[in-house]
């Protein structure tokens, strides 16, 4: 799962760690860090891989160092709004607000979720919400005008 990472006020995808060795020849502009090393903007030369050599650090960049966190400053974004828990979309629902679409693309005007708990947010199953006159949207705290 990716992982939004805040560096200076400003949001990143961190970059996930496989399996895989990976070489990046365009040495893409990065920030690195790992527990015992600070932040430090570098060049992207390698992911080697998750765990070779048994340490964690698995980004190496253009000097040689390895590092065991790295986001691309290319990946820079707006936060992401919280996705809604079962409960929340529910209420939503029950109050007249909209539907939502299930994976399957049927839409829902139903406010039980039996395949969840409450408190969890709406993963795979909801895939977004409607209002009775709009466009679909995620169902995110932000959309449905919850508390972040």
């Amino acid at each position: 799962m990716r992982k939004e990472i805040q560096i200076d006020d400003k949001w990143f995808w961190e970059l996930e760690q496989t399996g895989l060795i990976q070489a990046f020849p365009n040495l893409p502009k990065v920030i690195m860090w790992s527990d015992h090393v600070a932040l430090t903007h570098t060049r992207l030369l390698a992911c080697l891989g998750k765990n070779l050599f048994h340490r964690p650090e698995c980004f190496l960049d253009e000097n040689g160092r390895l590092f065991e966190h790295c986001v691309l400053l290319l990946s820079e974004h707006e936060k992401k709004s919280r996705r809604c828990t079962a409960k929340e979309l529910s209420k939503w629902v029950l109050g007249g607000n909209g539907f939502w679409l299930d994976r399957d693309g049927i839409a829902r005007t139903l406010g039980d979720f039996n395949y969840t708990k409450p408190d969890d947010e709406c993963g795979k199953i909801v895939i977004s919400i409607c209002t009775w006159d709009g466009e679909p949207l995620e169902p995110t705290a932000q959309n449905m005008g919850l508390e972040e």
